[in-house]
């Protein structure tokens, strides 16, 4: 699918080879009707050119249309090649005018970069016509008459091309911007809805998890890790990782930690370290270390398993004395 850009580019080129169709063609029947060799001869060259390429721009997308263009600049500057020598050796200058030409054609329909090549092309050819005119003899000359009627068509035709040129890289300019914008906005809808497909993802992922934690506690295993809760639930570590991470903001080691200290408080809870050690209970609930269960247990409750036992029978007796009151 072509992008405004291209599409306008598209029709720039070929509103460009219609007035360039017309002014061959204004400029032929001039130089046929004055009878002024060669050059009768090389603008007819130049119009059923152009009316030629007339009809190519509408058949073809502005991407294959563009390489030709390139093409299309060069043998301008070769056809116009011995009109401006001529004209040089006549004392005109007129002629380079269409030379300047060159390059901005090369701006509104190439890049830039080619714009400065064209720039570069064209003083050397022009530096050519100087030396190549000194060097051979031209037996072509005119009278005052030709040579202010070409001359003032040149310049007329100069003005158009040039305020035609002027006015599309304006243009340009304004459906390049539309494009950037169009383009920024499909980025941001493909971004959006890559977020709303990880956020589902990881939600499904995260809550089969939970399933998992809540029916087979995992965690009591001390030597329980990523790769076996990848396996069990058949999910890759990188979107476990990720679907803690948007879930619950944690790292997966804090995850469990937390399920272990559940299970921790839910057993004492129930008062089971009068029935059972302390080693049993960190033990039961996946912990290998009383350092490790200590330090966890803290990180996570800001208080120590003692301490929380005896804020535990505290908040008991509080309670029985409310109650009895």
């Amino acid at each position: 699918m072509e992008s405004k850009l291209d599409k306008f580019l598209k029709k720039t080129a070929v509103r460009y080879f219609y007035i360039i169709t017309i002014i061959s063609i204004a400029n032929t029947f001039y130089f046929w009707y004055e009878n002024i060799e060669p050059f009768n001869y090389i603008v007819t060259v130049i119009m059923i050119v152009n009316t030629f390429l007339l009809f190519i721009p509408r058949r073809i997308e502005y991407q294959v249309l563009r390489p030709f263009i390139l093409l299309y600049l060069i043998i301008f500057i070769i056809i116009l090649y011995p009109i401006v020598i001529i004209f040089w050796k006549n004392g005109q200058i007129t002629p380079f005018l269409y030379y300047l030409l060159t390059p901005l054609g090369a701006l509104l329909f190439l890049s830039f970069k080619t714009f400065i090549k064209l720039c570069i092309a064209v003083f050397f050819v022009t530096i050519s016509v100087f030396i190549l005119a000194q060097a051979i003899d031209i037996p072509v000359t005119f009278s005052d008459t030709p040579i202010i009627t070409s001359n003032i068509l040149t310049i007329i035709s100069f003005l158009i091309i040039m305020i035609f040129y002027l006015y599309s890289l304006n243009r340009k300019s304004y459906f390049a911007l539309l494009d950037l914008r169009e383009k920024e906005d499909i980025e941001k809808k493909q971004s959006n809805a890559q977020k709303r497909f990880d956020t589902e993802k990881f939600k499904k992922i995260y809550d089969t998890i939970i399933h998992y934690f809540e029916k087979e506690k995992p965690y009591c295993d001390p030597d329980f890790s990523m790769a076996k809760l990848s396996r069990a639930i058949n999910y890759h570590p990188i979107y476990i990782t990720k679907a803690i991470k948007a879930n619950q903001n944690v790292s997966f080691n804090v995850f469990v930690n937390t399920y272990k200290i559940r299970m921790v408080k839910e057993m004492l809870d129930k008062d089971l370290q009068n029935k059972y050690t302390m080693k049993y209970i960190y033990l039961s609930c996946g912990f290998k270390h009383q350092s490790t269960f200590n330090k966890v247990f803290k990180e996570i409750e800001g208080i120590t398993p003692s301490e929380y036992i005896k804020h535990k029978a505290t908040w008991v007796k509080t309670s029985t004395s409310s109650m009895e009151e």
